[in-house]
């Protein structure tokens, strides 16, 4: 169990980095829209969308996630605090690859050749790809 002291420098440095998060959020969204829309040929699509920075509800192993929103709630890209000091796969590949997640809506097979060809249009690096 963490210590209170350990819980709050953490949201110190969760907020810092959410901010930082959204506004790469609001400059790399339009981009992966145009590339979906040059590959597929129809407008994409991903509702409104939060950011948090945290390895709570991350898979094992995992650097990123995104949740697809439930009801009328916001889709919820989650994005490890590790990806953001360096320690882990840079955020702007996570926040990328789980972008498109956000667009492709396909939890049933979610790295398929569609994520794929999303994922070359947008330069993420094969080690970021899973």
């Amino acid at each position: 169990m963490k210590s209170s002291l350990n819980k709050i420098a953490e949201r110190i440095v969760a907020d810092r980095y959410e901010d930082e998060a959204n506004q790469f959020l609001g400059e790399l969204l339009p981009i992966l829209l145009s590339k979906y829309e040059e590959l597929f040929g129809e407008e994409g699509e991903v509702g409104e969308l939060k950011v948090r920075v945290t390895d709570e509800g991350l898979p094992d192993g995992k650097v990123g996630a995104f949740k697809l929103p439930e009801g009328d709630g916001d889709g919820i890209l989650i994005v490890s605090p590790g990806a953001f000091s360096g320690e882990k796969a840079p955020y702007w590949f996570v926040m990328a690859h789980e972008l498109i997640h956000a667009v492709l809506k396909n939890p049933e097979d979610p790295h398929d050749e569609r994520f794929d060809a999303m994922a070359e249009a947008m330069q993420i690096p094969e080690q970021y790809r899973n």
